[in-house]
């Protein structure tokens, strides 16, 4: 029994590894060294729109890794021709839905949860005689979304367009994010407001005592990207 287990995990990730290789062979798709896929996402471009993955970053697709599992895979969609989503190193991304009509940009080291929603445009016209079946983009609000480096979100929460997140901000789970959230503080709610800040870490001896690598540390450690992303979502419930 050990056996075929082992058998079938190895198939497994030669079946990720292999859509890994279809994806970045899509036009406009730029997979880094050391990207993995946990399950297989969904990436879908429009044309002259791209996509960029950094170095070491995890997107987990499938409920097998993620405790809380994933109500859908990845999915990293642009809508409109040159659109662009950039998604930093050591980031991981948990069953996360990115749809950019301008531009989605993800940090390093980011841990994102479990469904998480992250668009920079409205999708249809505010008006009510509009919004039904009118597709003219100049009349569909889009603006960039930023998300800087070490920002956690919990699970199932709504970034919507226009929004800068902060370095080392955290969002708490299920929040719907509708302005800017200052660097180094934790937001939550819908809408969500500043609750706290997060606590400075003053020394790398700080960082050991709480079990927290360093930015130069995290290289090696693709199994605790995986592993920090799920868990990230339970703990901001």
């Amino acid at each position: 029994m050990k056996i075929i287990k082992k058998v079938l995990r190895r198939l497994y990730f030669l079946y990720c590894r292999a859509g890994k290789t279809v994806a970045s062979c899509q036009p406009g798709v730029s997979l880094k060294k050391g990207v993995t896929f946990l399950g297989l996402p969904i990436i879908t471009l429009m044309a002259d729109s791209t996509l960029e993955i950094g170095q070491r970053t995890v997107l987990v697709s499938t409920s097998m890794v993620a405790d809380l599992g994933v109500i859908n895979p990845v999915i990293l969609r642009t809508v409109r021709p040159h659109a662009h989503i950039s998604i930093g190193d050591d980031a991981g991304l948990t069953g996360t839905v990115i749809c950019a009509a301008k531009s989605v940009t993800v940090g390093r080291h980011c841990l994102i949860g479990s469904d998480v929603i992250i668009a920079d445009n409205d999708f249809h016209p505010v008006t009510a005689p509009n919004r039904r079946y009118e597709r003219d983009p100049d009349r569909i609000g889009a603006k960039p979304v930023v998300i800087g480096d070490n920002v956690f979100i919990g699970a199932r929460s709504v970034i919507l367009k226009g929004v800068h997140i902060g370095d080392n901000a955290v969002i708490g789970a299920g929040s719907v994010v509708t302005h800017d959230i200052p660097a180094n503080t934790i937001a939550a709610g819908n809408p969500a407001r500043v609750v706290a800040g997060v606590p400075p870490i003053r020394s790398l001896s700080m960082l050991r005592d709480t079990g927290m690598p360093s930015f130069d540390d995290l290289a090696g450690l693709q199994p605790i990207v995986v592993a920090s992303a799920s868990a990230a979502s339970q703990t901001t419930h």
